[in-house]
C-alpha cells in the first residue's frame, strides 16, 4: 500500500536526520574536547599548559581525565557514525536529499570525513600512547608525540567541518 511506503519513507528519513545531527554534535564535542586537551599537551604550537603552566580545567586537564573524556566521547562520535553508515546502506531512503548541482562536492566531502574518521582513532592512539608503535621511551613534548597530536587535532577539525557540510547540504 503506497501510504504504509511513504509512512515508512518518512520515518527513515527522520531517523537518517536525526542520526546525522547526532553524529554532528557528537563530532562537534569532540574536537572541542581534543582542543582543550590540545591547549594542555605539546603540540607544534608550544609545549602545552600541563608544562608551562595554567592547564585548562586545572589538574583534570593534565591527569588524563580530560584526555578520556575525549577519547570516551570520540568512541561515541565513532559510533553513531558508523551507524549513521549502516542506516545509509541498509535503508537508502533515510538518507538526505542533496541537489544536482551540489552532489560532486557532497561525494568529495563524504570521502574527506570518512577517511578522517578512519584514520582518526589510530592518530589518537598513537599520540597517547606511542609505545603502542615502539616509542616505549617516548616523553610528551618529543617530537614524533607533538606532531603527531598536532596532526590529529587538524585532521579533527577537518573531519568535523566535511560532516558538518554534508549534513547541511542534506534536506
Amino acid at each position: 500500500e503506497p501510504g504504509l511506503d511513504g509512512a515508512r519513507a518518512r520515518k527513515l528519513r527522520w531517523w537518517g536526520r536525526t542520526l546525522r545531527w547526532s553524529t554532528a554534535t557528537a563530532l562537534v564535542a569532540t574536537a572541542t574536547l581534543g582542543t582543550l586537551a590540545a591547549i594542555d599537551q605539546p603540540t607544534a604550537f608550544g609545549d602545552g599548559r600541563c608544562i608551562t603552566g595554567n592547564p585548562v580545567l586545572g589538574e583534570y586537564g593534565c591527569d588524563r581525565g580530560l584526555s578520556t573524556l575525549h577519547g570516551s566521547v570520540a568512541v561515541l562520535s565513532v559510533t553513531l557514525y558508523t551507524a549513521n553508515g549502516v542506516l545509509r546502506l541498509v535503508a537508502p531512503e533515510s538518507r538526505g536529499i542533496v541537489s544536482e548541482p551540489l552532489r560532486p562536492l557532497h561525494a568529495t566531502l563524504s570521502w574527506v570525513h570518512l577517511v578522517g574518521i578512519v584514520v582518526q582513532p589510530a592518530l589518537g592512539l598513537i599520540a597517547a600512547y606511542p609505545q603502542v608503535v615502539g616509542k616505549a621511551n617516548a616523553v610528551p613534548t618529543d617530537p614524533f608525540s607533538r606532531n603527531l597530536r598536532t596532526a590529529h587535532l587538524f585532521i579533527g577539525y577537518v573531519t568535523t567541518a566535511a560532516f558538518l557540510a554534508t549534513t547541511l547540504l542534506e534536506r
